[in-house]
Order: structure tokens, then C-alpha cells, then sequence
């Protein structure tokens, strides 16, 4: 009887499609045209097909990720692995569209769980959001773009290894570096969920 293998030796198969959406509300954001570039490279250098959606409204947030996963649905090949990439205003749990109207997180997220997305049943779903949350604010320089999408970019295209250490570098960098805003120095961490059952290399 063989005995099951230990978890740091299982990987998701990603030899199949990897597909990327970002949806980005431009409007009032200063540096967010910085972080579409950076993404777009770094989905470019992972293998990603990728696609961007600027300036979605409230209820668009909710279209595009609808027909993403249907799109994915309909596809014959095999999908490995799926990038959800939201930025936007937002307060806890929500984010703010380019019509000002309010999309729950929850709601965007719920559209590629098992349930709704059979491409990407058991197969990972990596969401990044870069948005205010109530009184934590998500810094951004006008021309450089955010701290967080550009230490995210420069983590996961420089480094090998599964994705939650590539993510705990990010929020090692983040923490070291001080980020001087309105006269005042202060440090930023991003949150980590997962619920990954296997190791994740994107390299």
C-alpha cells in the first residue's frame, strides 16, 4: 500500500491554460496606468493570457467576471489556474465602480467557486485586490503606481518558488519599506487568505 505522498511534495498541474482578468477603475487613481503596465508583463512573462478591463462600473465588476468564467466554461482545453485582478476605491468588503455605485467582494468572489466554475473546479483561483479597506489605506505614487501591484510584480517575476512564499516576500518588502505620505512615515500590510490544498509554482 502506498502511503500518501507529504504535502510539500504535491503541486497543482499547470500545464494547461492560465488565464488572467483585470478590472481597474482609473478614474481618480493616480499610478494605476503604472500597474496595468507592470501587471500585463508579469502575466506575459507567467504564461497568463490575459485581459484588462479599464473603468468598470459597480455592475460591469460583476459582467466581466461573469462572462470570464463562462468564457472558461466554454472552453474545450484544460484551464490550470485563474488571476483575478481588482483594483479600485473600496471600503471593507466592497469596492466602489467608476459609477460610484458599490460591488461586494463576495459577490465577485462567489462567481468562480466550484459551485458556479466547473473549468476551474479544485483548480486554483488567486485573487488580488488593491483597495482601500475602511481606514487602511492602499498608497499609490502618481507615476510609479502602487507599492503593492509593483513589490507584487517584481516578487513574482524575479523569484521561483509556490505562490504563498512569493506572497509572504511581498509583505516582507512592504513592511520594510516606508512609505513617506503627507509628512508622515508609514508602513502598509497587505492580507493573505488562502485556501490552497497543494503547492502553486507559476514559474
Amino acid at each position: 500500500m502506498s502511503n500518501p505522498r507529504p504535502l510539500e511534495e504535491e503541486a497543482y498541474d499547470m500545464s494547461g491554460a492560465r488565464l488572467a482578468l483585470t478590472l481597474c477603475v482609473t478614474k481618480a487613481r493616480e499610478g494605476s496606468e503604472a500597474d496595468l503596465d507592470a501587471l500585463e508583463r508579469m502575466f506575459q512573462q507567467l504564461g497568463f493570457e490575459s485581459t484588462m478591463k479599464r473603468d468598470p462600473t459597480a455592475q460591469q465588476f460583476q459582467e466581466e467576471l461573469e462572462k470570464f468564467q463562462q468564457a472558461m466554461d466554454a472552453r474545450e482545453d484544460l484551464v490550470s489556474c485563474a488571476f483575478v485582478v481588482l483594483m479600485a476605491h473600496g471600503v471593507e468588503g466592497r469596492l466602489k465602480g467608476e459609477d460610484e455605485q458599490m460591488v461586494e467582494l463576495e459577490s465577485l468572489f462567489q462567481v468562480l467557486n466550484n459551485k458556479n466554475c466547473q473549468a476551474l473546479k479544485a483548480r486554483p483561483k488567486v485573487y488580488i485586490v488593491q483597495a482601500c479597506r475602511g481606514g487602511y489605506i492602499a498608497y499609490r505614487h502618481d507615476k510609479e503606481g502602487s507599492c503593492f501591484i509593483q513589490t507584487l510584480v517584481d516578487v513574482f517575476t524575479e523569484r521561483r518558488g509556490p505562490i504563498l512564499e512569493l506572497l509572504t516576500e511581498v509583505t516582507r518588502r512592504m513592511a520594510e519599506a516606508e512609505l513617506v505620505q503627507e509628512g508622515r512615515t508609514r508602513k502598509v500590510n497587505p492580507e493573505i487568505q488562502s485556501t490552497l490544498r497543494k503547492r502553486l509554482y507559476l514559474q
